[in-house]
């Protein structure tokens, strides 16, 4: 198992705990990732000030984030990353996806994102994880 302290080598998704399309892909993730290789960490809690650099705080999308332990990804481009790390036909989908050019992935992301809420409506309410799905939360 790896060490939670030591976040560098984490694949990490970072996500708007409000939106209920962010936390509904978080629940698809956490079916999905047989292996356990994903992290979630809220926007703006302590992962994420620790991981993200201070100008892609300052400056950031309204986006979810991945970070791959090396490298942060924003938008269309952390979406593909996702789906690469799953494996199997997600990394398909997810490669399929990278080959598209950017302004087109990003603005589909961008056009879904701000309209989400509208959409989808927030969360009122957090939804409980079992004791195994905690652990793969970091602050």
């Amino acid at each position: 198992m790896q060490n939670q302290e030591h976040h560098s080598e984490l694949k990490i998704v970072f996500f708007d705990g409000e939106c209920h399309v962010c936390n509904e892909s978080v629940q698809i993730l956490l079916k999905r990732d047989a292996s356990r290789e994903l992290y979630y960490a809220p926007l703006r809690g302590k992962t994420f000030h620790e991981k993200v650099p201070i100008d892609l705080q300052k400056n950031l999308p309204d986006s979810i984030l991945f970070f791959n332990g090396e490298q942060i990804y924003t938008e269309g481009n952390a979406i593909a990353q996702i789906l690469i790390s799953l494996g199997k036909g997600w990394r398909i989908l997810g490669k399929s996806i990278d080959l598209l050019p950017d302004f087109l992935v990003d603005g589909v992301y961008r056009f879904v994102a701000r309209n989400r809420y509208k959409w989808f409506g927030k969360n009122e309410e957090c939804r409980l994880y079992s004791p195994s799905e905690q652990k793969q939360f970091l602050p």
